[in-house]
């Protein structure tokens, strides 16, 4: 469908884990896949609880990277 109206498509795997995430990354083509974020426990709990969550997330910051390059190229000011 993105192709017919001639843009791109990326992936945010999100919540996966185990045997899922390596399906899906094996599905995919990797240069489309920005970042995965496994399911865990204590990001829900944070969640749940409205707390700020206080740890790092693998795959956030690579997200974080690809949208401020988007934002970039887009020639729209990046905050740091």
């Amino acid at each position: 469908m993105a192709g017919g109206i001639n843009k791109q498509v990326y992936y945010v795997l999100n919540k996966v884990k185990g045997e899922a995430k390596d399906v899906l990354l094996g599905a995919l083509d990797p240069s489309r896949i920005i970042a995965a974020v496994s399911q865990d426990e204590a990001i829900f709990r944070c969640s749940l609880e409205g707390k700020e969550l206080d740890l790092d997330v693998e795959g956030v910051e690579e997200l974080a990277d690809f949208l401020c390059g988007l934002k970039s190229q887009a020639g729209a000011p990046v905050d740091p």
